[in-house]
């Protein structure tokens, strides 16, 4: 079992747990006799925003840094296994709810259709699987048109989704007025005094244009709780204030949203329509066991009287007492002839790990180019230089001399690569070799590994990698042909420790890397048990008058403790701030503060040997006014 997979296991299991902590929580509120003034009784088992909010957030950063279209495109390919993800557990569930619900209490049920909300989870860098277990080729090499239809139907259903929403608020709600009578007003208080909501700012009013008691409305200040034209008797109008504070408690006009959006991403598969209707009905049926709980046989049969009565119309994202006609059976039975169930927060939890845990396991590969195209950007051989060529990992690596370059050339020029999808470390494979080339634009490294492709370019803006799918494995007989251990046993290491920047073509023409101002600290010598004291300060580099917004770090020696540290003190200012080089999004790239500033490095790094330098770096940025 990889690295990456025990990861990824023991942090999902901890959001399990959390999971049914939750669950177990949220029913013993609401079965709670007492209930303090400042907490509210009724909850999202799972919060309906979530996912929404955090693709919202990735594309607008995304958009800014690397503009729209390359930013739709990343999005689409990142979350291809999260859409597919999410078509194949949704199947899986409109199978199975029909059982589940006989076992499991309805409030879990709902939960279940709102777990892929927290499939985010799976974008972190912490979560990243070594490699897809399943790749599924296509020769379509039309992704930009591929990403612009789907655009377009994600919008077109969104927009229709809201516009119906807001078409329907209106219809309701242009001839409603504030209830008035003081009876249905002292009914309505004791409800929110019960749900922990008496200090909210929900409104209840009637309107001549619904046949159903619904809620509509997101937030405390646009939800409106609307009844008909209709009389109720107290008891009658305590069960239905009841089952609409229950929805709002729990935010299912949110939930029904999460479902929209789902379908709207997925717009191609029908089943994630009738997932949506089905999600629906468990909502429904959650609310009704809530309402219900500890209710008498009378209280049952007049509640079911209500459902079965009531007719109406739960467009958009409201919530209402009627039931759809092919629930509504179901639910009857449900309230006249309860079952006794399980809580399920077992069930969930569960049912939530293997979700995460079974995500991004296949890959989309699709057809993009050669390697002349995408490596080499169409030039030819004698405009490349090769700088150095290893193969192995940092504890055993060895140096090689090319024997023909032109042929290496030519074979990574002609090797078929398709792009990927999916988050993936590709870091355990039997061979690895690098090939670092330079060219007049600036070095870059191929690294290949099996049946991937990795371009890195060495000085550029865009330090992310490119990583790509070999058509077929890479022939390291031919490549092995091709290339000779050097003569050269080691490398000389600078003394002390090196650490090199670079910033963008401004600061550094011609690739050219700035060697840090650094000091040691302390130098221990373990073979001999001696260390060395501290040497004098140095003066810092100075960055000034360009408008750089990161800077990629290059060391000579190894890190010795597996990261570094770097402080951060404003210019004009004595705040500090420190960052781990754990935190950085890219490996050794460090995002720049927004105003100039006085950086300093600090790590311990070894020649790999029995030396360690404890090494301090400093470069100060002045970014222009």
């Amino acid at each position: 079992m990889s690295t990456e997979l025990l990861l990824r296991g023991f942090f999902s299991l901890i959001a399990s747990g959390a999971l049914m902590y939750g669950i177990y929580a949220k029913d013993d509120n609401e079965r709670s006799l007492y209930i303090q003034n400042d907490h509210q009784r009724y909850e999202p088992i799972v919060p309906a925003f979530v996912y929404p909010l955090f693709l919202s957030a990735l594309f607008v950063i995304s958009s800014i840094h690397y503009g729209v279209p390359t930013t739709i495109k990343q999005l689409l390919m990142t979350c291809f296994d999260v859409f597919l993800h999410i078509g194949f557990y949704y199947s899986i569930l409109l199978v199975t709810m029909p059982l589940i619900r006989k076992k499991i209490s309805a409030r879990v049920c709902a939960a279940l259709w709102m777990l892929p909300n927290y499939l985010y989870f799976i974008h972190m860098g912490y979560m990243e699987l070594e490699k897809p277990v399943f790749i599924l080729y296509t020769k379509i090499n039309y992704t930009d048109t591929l990403v612009i239809v789907w655009l377009i139907g994600f919008l077109f259903v969104m927009c229709w989704k809201l516009a119906g929403h807001l078409l329907f608020r209106y219809s309701v709600l242009k001839e409603s007025y504030p209830v008035a009578d003081e009876q249905i007003l002292d009914i309505w208080q004791s409800v929110l005094e019960h749900a922990g909501m008496k200090k909210r700012k929900y409104k209840l009013v009637k309107s001549p244009n619904v046949k159903t008691p619904l809620t509509i409305g997101f937030y405390q200040w646009s939800t409106k709780v609307v009844l008909p034209e209709k009389e109720y008797t107290n008891d009658e109008l305590h069960l239905i204030l009841k089952h609409e504070i229950v929805h709002i408690g729990r935010d299912d006009a949110s939930t029904k949203f999460f479902m929209a959006f789902c379908s709207a991403i997925c717009w191609f598969n029908p089943l994630m329509w009738v997932a949506a209707k089905s999600s629906a009905t468990d909502m429904e049926l959650s609310c009704d066991e809530t309402v219900l709980l500890e209710a008498d046989e009378k209280t049952k049969e007049n509640y079911a009287r209500l459902v079965l009565e009531t007719a109406g119309d739960d467009r958009g994202f409201s919530t209402c007492l009627s039931a759809s006609a092919n629930s509504l059976r179901y639910r009857l039975k449900n309230i006249v002839q309860p079952r006794k169930r399980h809580l399920g927060a077992l069930f969930a939890g569960i049912v939530f790990f293997l979700l995460i845990m079974t995500c991004g396991h296949v890959a989309l590969a699709y057809s993009v180019g050669t390697g002349n195209e995408l490596v080499f950007n169409n030039n030819q051989s004698d405009e490349y230089n090769i700088d150095f060529i290893n193969k192995g990992n940092v504890q055993q690596l060895e140096y090689y001399n090319c024997l023909d370059a032109d042929k290496l050339f030519k074979y990574l020029s002609e090797l078929e690569l398709y792009d990927m999808t999916g988050n993936y470390s590709y870091s355990q494979y039997d061979n690895l070799m690098r090939i670092c080339y330079h060219h007049p634009d600036g070095n870059f490294v191929v690294s290949l590994s099996d049946n991937i492709v990795k371009v890195t370019p060495l000085h550029s803006e865009r330090i992310y990698s490119e990583v790509y799918l070999s058509k077929d494995p890479i022939d390291w007989d031919y490549i092995d042909s091709l290339v000779a251990v050097s003569e050269i046993e080691e490398v000389i290491l600078p003394e002390p420790p090196e650490m090199a920047m670079y910033f963008s073509d401004e600061v550094n023409p011609n690739g050219q890397l700035m060697i840090a101002s650094g000091k040691v600290l302390s130098k221990t010598d373990h073979q001999e048990e001696q260390i060395v004291d501290s040497q004098e300060s140095v003066s810092a580099n100075l960055i000034s008058g360009f408008d750089v917004w990161k800077v990629k770090f290059y060391f000579s020696h190894q890190l010795y403790t597996g990261e570094y540290l770097v402080e951060v003190r404003e210019w004009n200012s004595d705040e500090i701030k420190h960052i781990s080089s754990l935190d950085f999004e890219d490996e050794n790239v460090l995002v720049l503060e927004p105003y100039s500033a006085h950086y300093t490095v600090y790590g311990q790094f070894t020649d790999n040997g029995s030396v360690v330098y404890e090494m301090e770096y400093k470069f100060d940025v002045e970014l222009p006014e």
